[in-house]
């Protein structure tokens, strides 16, 4: 029976090497490098993997923990990804068993949500289901001409530059005035830009920009682009006044010569979704990368009382409860009204998700559904 722990400094460069095998190609960089908050040894893992007898690792989770800022409240959540299994252990159930050594892991510090980068049945069946609408903007060659013709307008009259080391306090001086954000450090904003991670699953390196008017840092945006032109390029990150962030996206398609920017925007970033709408720049509707899975209801609801509260009377605010009953559905209570909910009815009703039953939130001032940010951004593991 193979054993389940977190990994040693030595074994989780062994995961690296093996996570390179398995999800990179010749030319990609290593996945130690573009994951660092996984595979580095610099601080105790929260990684899991199956071990045989002999001590071979032959499955692996990565597992990363976050705070998620929503607003006034702090949510725990952790993140999931390079997940692998060697081909001659396949088949044992080892995948399952870590995921639910992850759970009780997850409980037992408190963390009541897990992300997930994939969708497959393995965590389906355990309840991660997709979540958090979003509207997907592609930014092509015209309108991002138009964009910058008008630059010259007094109220868009930005001065663009490529960031520089000593921009970072100011960048994360925007990032940090996010109404839904993880709550990362300057030093961690910084490794994660240069680490490159989801830009190097699609063989890009990152380039970022800034915005500045009157000595003033008003925006910054981080796109992944190929250095090969005319290819199409990916927002992985920004921050900032609206405005300001739409010119320089119009001026990454150009400056880039991409074929287009793909650009996804949560549904409660009203202002910069009717910026990209206003310059004719098309979108569809979509839900996040990946999956959601609500680990612990009572913890969820406790650790957002300080945004709820801020958004319905107190009295209903604690009236809510979320416990799972056991076989896949969730108890939902608000007030004196209790209702058995499905693991993907629950997360509609908490945090949304695009149905094509439902209309979008007009925007974030309501307390539910509870804004999420974009998991695929510098944060993606």
């Amino acid at each position: 029976m193979a054993e389940i722990r977190s990994l040693t400094d030595d074994e989780l460069n062994e995961a690296a090497r093996m996570a390179d095998a398995v999800f990179r190609k010749e030319g990609q960089t290593s996945m130690k490098r573009a994951y660092p908050f996984i595979f580095s040894a610099a601080a105790a893992s929260c990684s899991f993997g199956a071990f045989t007898n002999d001590g071979s690792l032959v499955s692996f989770m990565g597992l990363v923990p976050w705070d998620i800022r929503i607003g006034e409240a702090t949510v725990h959540a952790c993140s999931l990804g390079s997940v692998f299994t060697l081909p001659e252990a396949r088949g044992q159930g080892l995948a399952s068993d870590i995921l639910q050594h992850i759970y009780r892991y997850m409980r037992q510090m408190e963390a009541p949500l897990l992300f997930v980068s994939g969708i497959k049945s393995l965590y389906a069946r355990t309840g991660c289901v997709p979540f958090g609408r979003m509207f997907r903007f592609s930014l092509h060659g015209d309108a991002a001409e138009a964009v910058r013709g008008r630059a010259n307008r007094p109220d868009a009259a930005w001065s663009i530059r490529e960031a520089r080391a000593d921009d970072l306090y100011r960048m994360h001086e925007l990032a940090a005035g996010r109404q839904a954000r993880y709550e990362i450090s300057v030093r961690e904003l910084g490794a994660l830009i240069k680490a490159e991670g989801f830009a190097s699953n699609k063989r890009q390196t990152h380039r970022v920009l800034l915005a500045e008017r009157n000595g003033r840092t008003e925006a910054f945006l981080v796109v992944g682009a190929s250095d090969i032109e005319d290819r199409p390029g990916l927002v992985i990150e920004y921050a900032g006044d609206p405005q300001a962030i739409l010119r320089l996206a119009a001026e990454s398609v150009l400056s880039c010569r991409l074929s287009s920017l793909d650009f996804a925007v949560p549904w409660h970033e009203c202002e910069l979704a009717d910026s990209l709408r206003s310059a004719g720049v098309p979108a569809s509707e979509i839900n996040h990368s990946g999956a959601i899975r609500i680990v612990d209801g009572q913890a969820l609801i406790r650790q957002m009382q300080p945004w709820l509260q801020a958004r319905m009377p107190q009295s209903t605010a604690q009236t809510l409860q979320l416990t799972e009953t056991g076989n896949g559905e969730w108890l939902y209570t608000r007030g004196e009204v209790s209702r058995t909910l499905s693991a993907q009815e629950t997360v509609r009703e908490i945090f949304d998700y695009a149905d094509g039953d439902t209309k979008p939130p007009a925007a974030a001032r309501e307390a539910l559904p509870v804004p999420l940010p974009h998991t695929v951004g510098l944060c993606y593991i």
